[in-house]
């Protein structure tokens, strides 16, 4: 393949004219398609790593979680992916705060969450006035910068990142169940509302441990 291109490059220098645009569009093909094939071999590898677990797909998106390495200060990554095509504004919910979160213990008893540490259930409409955005836009004093999500066809995108020990006070080590219940809005065409939009939950496996301190 990469040979191949190499010789469409060069022979390209020896035409003129809409010949040349021609053959410069051939090389330019190959090269998007050896794009298609490294985006293809990346996102296996996404979708194959053992320390992430993923969502099925549904409305074509999939949610992925990791879960770090220590026991008593576990940080949590929250991954979309999406199959969709770009072009969609996509945002984030105003609060900042850790997506919906579930957590039972073996006994499958659900451990409740400090309070306001995570959002609640958020609204299904929202007006663009209520998002997260700074004052300005890119000119001074013209529209807003929206807290934008930015989703591109197989390119996983990092939704949140949050430590569990500061939405959970973990008692007892043990293993535990988290479900995570992500959310993203999309700005409706006139511009002035966002509908939310429920991505799919993805339940993982996690061993928690007391903070230092804190047992």
């Amino acid at each position: 393949m990469y040979k191949r291109m190499k010789r469409n490059y060069n022979a390209s220098f020896q035409l003129s004219g809409k010949v040349l645009f021609t053959a410069w569009a051939v090389t330019f093909i190959s090269f998007a398609s050896v794009g298609q094939m490294v985006d293809t071999n990346v996102l296996a590898l996404w979708l194959t790593n053992k320390s992430l677990t993923w969502s099925a797909e549904t409305n074509g998106f999939q949610v992925g979680v990791e879960v770090g390495p220590k026991s008593s200060a576990k940080e949590i990554d929250i991954l979309v992916l999406s199959s969709k095509e770009t072009g969609h504004f996509y945002v984030l919910p105003p609060s900042g705060k850790p997506p919906k979160l579930e957590l039972r213990d073996t006994n499958q008893v659900v451990i409740q969450p400090i309070k306001n540490k995570m959002d609640g259930e958020l609204p299904q409409r929202i007006p663009a006035s209520n998002l997260a955005h700074s004052q300005d836009g890119i000119v001074p004093g013209r529209g807003r910068i929206y807290d934008w999500f930015l989703l591109g066809p197989n390119s996983p995108n990092m939704l949140k990142a949050f430590v569990i020990g500061d939405v959970y006070q973990i008692m007892k080590e043990a293993d535990y169940t988290l479900t995570v219940f992500p959310v993203i809005y999309k700005f409706e065409t006139n511009g002035e509302y966002a509908d939310r939009i429920d991505l799919p939950s993805v339940t993982t496996k996690i061993h928690l441990a007391p903070l230092q301190g804190k047992k």
